[in-house]
């Protein structure tokens, strides 16, 4: 048995908390606070690393290790609480998830139980994009990187001692070296496998295995100079990054080596009467570890149900979660995880015959969702419905036009100007479809050129605004430096801007529009913003309130309305008003040709971009002939 070392608590503590505070977004004077507690779970890593190679490795040296023991005690340790925590947010989707989303869950609560949730939501968006702020089971990811560990490493372990047991600790230095080096490359290159997937998480881990293994074979001594100061640098360490770190850090990377080596230099040095050790042992320090599992597995689904509830969270509502998501992990530890801890109380076969009839009663579930197409709540008589095949039709329908003239969309593709017609170069994220859209209506013969990419917004320093995890931020590069190049324009007649000002806005626009307006005399068009809904609107329509719950779900409406008109005017560019063109006073038109006018929650269906054309073709179709 490992000798329990209360300041590991502690640190847990920290890992928990930081990460509590960095999904529950709090803003003190417009800055997030906490903004990199993301790192938080680079700590459980490491920690998980440490504890788990001392415990191989010292059953080896001692009675044996047992695959069957290790096992099951990882079992008891993550099942039971896991499961509560599937079936309560399974209660709650049911509850409040649209079809489509209820679907998307039912396929995480799988992933989750069989611990390939890491792959399933890498699938899907990026960890920091909208969408996934809304996935009650997004936080699972870890615990599925966690599990892959466990499953692999103790074989690997046990075949390296069999055989050449002098060889463990190359071994596990070269995996750590490659495993850092993958995500070093993988961050610029492949940023969103990089956040969820082994390889590149498996450095965090076996900078944990690597101190045990050297405690183990060398022991802890240390002289007292360094236990009096390493700790507090750990510390510093830890907390720097979690205050100073955001999105635009590339992670996990050399610099994720900073928090690490931090959480190494506590676990190495810690000792009792040190300041940092004793502060990390108080009784308070400790409880927080205790529950930071279960406190770990309830917050993000009531966050995340929370915010498909009710839109935006008030500080009021914010804090609220949190006291619940203490009360709730209280409640699990006492009632779930000890007593399934306890082999005493709970005997293993009792223990897998409870795990096993929830398990299967949550895959009934979860392919009964699917069964009903997420339509579970038959008892609702709602005046919409939509089958998913609809819904996915709508949404690919908005890219017909860009289909048909590009293989993919990018810079280098259906971009090039045609010397004998109007070339209309339309520059945006995934909302420039929707004005590609509009203006084929407005400009049928014209050739519409594009510089378009998802979650891409014109910008000279495109890693300050966009997200490390984006999976095309490399690609998102390189598009940028052919926005900022002059001698793209030279055959331009008009330069049309359409993208989602949510996240990024008119400030981080301004240096695109000053290069264009030194660089081309061609017409510069800034389209605005429409409505924004923080749930699919379709799911919104098909729920009890119908169209009552559109309001209610409002997450903007013409977000930076009078800041881009302003812009416009400063930089002497045409201003298009999605607003005035289709809104009389504060009625706006939700429907096009019977169709919503988003199937998600902001981009246009393509009949609503037509009948935006539509609107503004007198006023727009006279700029390329003036």
């Amino acid at each position: 048995m490992l000798k329990y070392r209360p300041e590991i608590d502690g640190l847990r503590t920290i890992a928990v908390l930081s990460v509590l505070i960095y999904h529950a977004e709090i803003f003190i004077s417009g800055h997030q606070l906490l903004r990199g507690g993301f790192l938080g779970v680079d700590i459980f890593f490491v920690i998980s690393g440490y504890l788990i190679t001392s415990i191989i490795l010292k059953e080896i040296n001692g009675e044996g290790f047992s695959y069957a023991r290790f096992y099951e005690r990882r079992a008891r340790r993550l099942l039971p609480a896991l499961i509560v925590v599937l079936i309560v947010t399974t209660a709650g989707a049911v509850l409040i998830l649209g079809p489509s989303a209820l679907m998307e869950y039912a396929g995480s609560v799988v992933s989750s139980l069989f611990f390939t949730s890491n792959i399933w939501f890498w699938l899907q968006d990026a960890y920091t994009a909208e969408p996934s702020r809304l996935k009650p089971l997004l936080h699972t990811w870890t615990l599925s990187v966690e599990e892959q560990f466990y499953i692999f490493f103790p074989i690997i372990v046990m075949l390296v001692v069999k055989f050449r047991k002098d060889y463990l600790l190359p071994i596990l230095v070269m995996i750590f070296l490659a495993s850092l080096q993958w995500a070093q490359i993988s961050a610029d290159h492949f940023p969103e496998a990089n956040f969820y997937l082994i390889p590149m998480r498996a450095w965090e881990l076996m900078a944990g295995a690597l101190l045990a293994k050297l405690d183990i074979d060398y022991g802890r001594k240390s002289h007292p100079a360094l236990t009096s100061t390493m700790p507090m640098l750990g510390l510093g360490l830890i907390i720097g990054p979690m205050v100073l770190f955001h999105h635009g850090v590339p992670h996990p990377s050399y610099y994720t080596l900073i928090p690490v080596v931090g959480t190494v230099l506590i676990l190495r040095f810690a000792r009792p009467g040190e300041l940092v050790t004793d502060f990390l042992s108080s009784k308070l320090m400790v409880w927080g570890g205790l529950i930071s599992y279960s406190l770990y597995l309830w917050h993000y689904p009531l966050f995340a149900l929370a915010r498909v509830q009710f839109g935006a969270l008030s500080l009021t509502l914010t804090l609220a979660l949190l006291m619940l998501s203490v009360l709730l992990a209280v409640m699990s530890y006492r009632w779930v995880e000890t007593p399934f801890r306890n082999p005493q109380k709970t005997p293993l076969k009792r223990f897998a015959a409870l795990c096993g009839v929830f398990v299967v009663l949550l895959l009934i579930a979860s392919a009964s969702i699917f069964k009903l197409d997420g339509r579970v709540r038959v008892w609702e008589e709602t005046a919409f419905e939509y089958t998913q095949e609809q819904i996915d039709a709508g949404r690919n329908a908005r890219f017909d036009i860009l289909g048909a003239r590009c293989s993919r969309v990018g810079w280098d593709v259906c971009n090039d100007p045609l010397p004998d017609a109007q070339n209309i170069l339309i520059v945006g994220d995934s909302h420039a479809p929707d004005a590609l859209n509009a203006l084929d209506v407005v400009f049928p013969e014209a050739h519409l050129m594009q510089s378009t990419l998802a979650g891409c917004p014109p910008s000279d320093d495109i890693r300050a605004l966009v997200l490390p995890t984006h999976p095309n931020l490399t690609d998102c590069e390189a598009i940028n430096r052919e926005r900022f190049d002059p001698s793209n324009l030279e055959q331009v007649d008009m330069v049309v801007i359409n993208y989602l000002a949510a996240w990024y806005g008119p400030d981080e626009l301004e240096p695109y529009l000053q290069f264009l307006t030194e660089n081309t005399d061609a017409p510069i068009l800034l389209f605005g913003n429409y409505i924004h809904y923080n749930a699919n609107m379709p799911e919104l329509l098909m729920s009890p309130d119908g169209l009552a719950a559109l309001e209610e779900h409002t997450q903007s409406r013409f977000l930076y309305e009078d800041e881009n008109r302003a812009l416009a005017e400063r930089y002497g560019i045409i201003y298009v008003s999605k607003k005035e063109a289709l809104c009389t006073g504060e009625e706006c038109p939700l429907f096009a040709a019977g169709q919503p006018f988003t199937w998600d929650r902001h981009h246009l269906s393509l009949p609503f971009a037509r009948l935006l054309g539509e609107a503004i073709a007198d006023d727009v179709r006279p700029l390329l002939n003036e």
